[in-house]
């Protein structure tokens, strides 16, 4: 998913929850809950290098739309718990934007064989493509809705 589809859905559970000792972990936990849903990829062009140009375009929609997001919730004095949520709720893509920046781009390396947590990251994610969007979209303007009447 997205990321900032992740965030979103990480905000809502520290809204609904409220006690870190539970929303932390299910925020974590949203992530790979989310994965597993269709979503937007591009698996159907046979990912991320076959189509950059369309792929940036995605990632500066969702940085644009991610940015907004936590603009609005900083205006609306969210709490801690909240950002942290939605942290952690976007957290584990922290290795695949490690991958393609660092190994990918920088050192120019492919990635030989995934370890168990990439491989299990990858393989819950059965449905990435451009027409997930007809699924995630409408699943995060949903929550977010939840968000914005309950802040």
């Amino acid at each position: 998913m997205m990321a900032t589809s992740h965030a979103v859905c990480g905000a809502v559970i520290a809204i609904a929850v409220k006690e870190p000792i539970l929303a932390l972990p299910l925020a974590l936990a949203s992530h790979f809950a989310c994965d597993a849903l269709p979503h937007i990829g591009l698996d159907e062009y046979g990912g991320h290098n076959k189509k950059p140009g369309l792929f940036h375009k995605i990632l500066i929609i969702d940085a644009v739309l991610l940015t907004l997001f936590v603009v609005f919730l900083l205006a609306s004095g969210a709490s801690w718990l909240v950002f942290a949520c939605l942290f952690l709720a976007g957290a584990p893509d922290f290795v695949w934007a490690y991958q393609y920046v660092i190994i990918e781009k920088i050192k120019k390396t492919k990635i030989a064989t995934q370890n168990t947590f990439n491989q299990f990251h990858t393989d819950i994610q059965w449905y990435q493509k451009l027409r997930g969007a007809y699924f995630e979209l409408p699943f995060t303007v949903t929550l977010l809705y939840i968000v914005t009447k309950n802040l």
